[in-house]
């Protein structure tokens, strides 16, 4: 017991430090989002002002102006403010906590997993006694968490549309139908999971402790997993839509927007590599294409697995203000294609432009925190997985199970799938959208 608890301390105590550096110290999730540039389209009491104070700062420069009238300005229709957030109003936003929630865990995840390396390189002859149960538990429940959390986005009916909200039911469905075709109908010569394994292992693992208790089919396994993939896939199109609308604003500005909208190189590579990992993290387990023509080892392919899945993740996570950032320009592409676009000229009409585009743009920046939280939420399931992938295959592999009954290559196996198939659903959401938006279909 006190050995036990030994080898546990670290763990609690660097999540102890994680939970005041992100609570306590420093607000991490409103670090990640403030100073965004939000756009409004100003009151007419509004612009009278601006142009009070401007016409009172032009005559302590020049007092031979005080006789003169400032100029009468533009309509309300025509300007527009760009607004950086701020720290303190980011806290009554809509999905605002569970933003937070989802960076204190992954923050969480990330520590735990680091200081496993460390330990694991640093103690060879310790190995078995890694205290890997930590991030185990938090990884689980991290994923859990961002899953849950994009369905309440999802199921929002205020701020999602019934189209969004039946487009992901369907997905949710498909998904479903689809992995259960994939686990059942594709041989393991193509993929591999090593779900006979994992079964096998737990089955001897319960019969260590039972020795009456029956033996579990690997077909349940391969059932249930199904339900899982379908809730993953069914969550991830509508986040997956809108980062490739992100990427296309990004990477592809209209012309009037060179000098306002345009991103940096290293800003819009970023943009096309994290359309481009998802797509790789699915070649890698496919091995007739990978595997088997580079004669690559099984322990070196679950490193390989386990680094691409956290790359991917990981980029998913450092693009998260670029991609949010991206969702606001939105807001001064409809203003000025409204402004421009258009050839009205009825007051009437004109006014009911300017209430369409200031809606919209009260809209955009009312669902900040649920684009945030829709380009999060995928990376902190991918890290999750990947860690998860990365203790289980490579530093417990052959070494008892760190958690009661469930040997680790149960924890590799399953959460290999449902990591390859996120990323599977991602690329395929995301290249079909691409191809839509590349050929006229989306706007």
């Amino acid at each position: 017991m006190v050995s036990s608890v030994t080898v546990i301390m670290p763990y609690v105590a660097i999540t102890l430090l994680v939970v005041c550096c992100t609570n306590f110290r420093w607000s991490l999730s409103q670090w990640l989002l403030k100073n965004l540039i939000t756009c409004r389209v100003p009151t007419k009491e509004q612009i009278a002002d601006q142009k009070k104070r401007e016409h009172v700062q032009a005559i302590e420069q020049n007092p031979s102006l005080r006789k003169k009238s400032f100029k009468k300005t533009d309509g309300p229709e025509e300007q527009l403010m760009l607004i950086p957030t701020a720290p303190e109003g980011l806290l009554q936003r809509v999905f605002f906590s569970e933003f937070d929630r989802l960076v204190f865990f992954v923050s969480v995840v990330a520590a735990n997993l680091m200081l496993v390396q460390v330990l694991y390189l640093v103690q060879p002859e310790k190995r078995a006694q890694n205290g890997g149960v930590v991030l185990t538990c938090f990884a689980v429940v991290a994923a859990a968490t961002a899953v849950s959390s994009l369905y309440r986005t999802q199921s929002n009916r205020l701020l999602t549309p019934a189209f969004e909200r039946t487009l992901g039911q369907l997905a949710g469905g498909g998904s479903a139908l689809c992995s259960l075709v994939v686990l059942f109908a594709i041989p393991s010569e193509f993929l591999d999971f090593e779900l006979e394994q994992a079964t096998a292992a737990f089955n001897k693992s319960l019969k260590s402790m039972h020795a009456q208790v029956p033996e579990i089919p690997v077909a349940l396994l391969m059932g249930t997993l199904p339900i899982v993939a379908g809730i993953l896939g069914g969550v991830a199109v509508a986040p997956a839509v809108r980062a490739v609308r992100c990427y296309m604003l990004a990477t592809s500005p209209p012309d009037w927007a060179e000098g306002q909208l345009t991103k940096s190189f290293m800003t819009k590579a970023s943009f096309h590599l994290n359309m481009v990992v998802p797509l790789a993290v699915v070649v890698l387990w496919v091995r007739p294409l990978v595997e088997q023509p580079l004669e690559l080892s099984a322990e070196l392919m679950v490193y390989l697995r386990a680094g691409a899945t956290m790359l991917a993740g990981g980029l998913m996570l450092a693009m998260l203000r670029p991609q949010v950032q991206s969702f606001l320009d939105n807001g001064m592409v409809v203003w000025y294609e409204n402004l421009h676009g258009t050839t009205t000229t009825s007051n009437q009409e004109k006014e009911k432009q300017a209430q369409y585009v200031r809606m919209h743009l009260e809209l955009n920046n009312t669902m900040l925190c649920k684009a945030a939280l829709q380009m999060f939420a995928p990376g902190v399931i991918l890290v999750s997985f990947a860690a998860l992938i990365w203790q289980k295959g490579v530093m417990t592999n052959e070494l008892p199970a760190d958690t009661a009954f469930l040997p680790a290559i149960l924890f590799k196996s399953v959460f290999s799938f449902l990591a390859w198939w996120l990323c599977c659903m991602w690329t395929l959401a995301s290249y079909t959208t691409l191809g839509m938006f590349r050929y006229g279909r989306l706007m």
